[in-house]
């Protein structure tokens, strides 16, 4: 090994030139005997203080890739509700398809225009109004209230397609050249 800026009378740079091996950018292993012989496929790379050698390592999947599954939310999961539906219902005509309602103690009627004045109407489901409750106004039957708006989870699986990465694996060094005899 060798510090300067020429090789000795005698001597020469190991570049591959004058029958020397081409030690540039390379760190020297010894083999097993005296003639085993070898090099690594490529040398190092960079300028003077910043020389490089990477590898790639393997391909690996690494299940990073997020799938939410199906959650069936339970009935207290949904927020609560009712459902509007069946057949209209009017304050002062009671149902409109044919259905007529009779006088409610304590409303008063108006015998020329057939009017009724304050009624209440309620039509019950479990001893709660399934009708909307107001005077003068067409209304639609109403369910029970239903749902509780309480939390829930998903269960999710993570994965990642399989990728690799370069990776420096030069130690602290310091630059000589190689020369031989010749």
């Amino acid at each position: 090994m060798f510090s300067g800026n020429a090789a000795p009378e005698g001597w020469a740079f190991c570049n591959g030139e004058r029958g020397t091996p081409d030690l540039r950018n390379r760190f020297i292993a010894c083999g097993n005997t005296i003639d085993e012989k070898g090099e690594s496929p490529k040398p190092l790379t960079g300028e003077k203080n910043r020389k490089t050698y990477s590898v790639e390592t393997n391909k690996v999947k690494t299940e990073l890739k997020v799938t939410v599954n199906d959650t069936a939310l339970t009935t207290k999961q949904l927020p609560e509700h009712s459902h509007y539906d069946g057949m209209r219902y009017h304050s002062d005509k009671g149902h409109l398809y044919d259905f007529h309602m009779e006088s409610v103690p304590g409303a008063s009627h108006n015998v020329q225009t057939g009017e009724l004045y304050n009624a209440t109407y309620r039509i019950m489901n479990n001893s709660s109004p399934v009708v909307e409750e107001s005077i003068w106004y067409m209304y639609r039957f109403k369910t029970s209230s239903t749902g509780a708006g309480e939390g829930h989870k998903h269960e999710a699986l993570v994965s990642e397609e399989k990728h690799s990465h370069n990776v420096d694996i030069i130690p602290p060094y310091y630059l000589l050249a190689f020369i031989m005899k010749l």
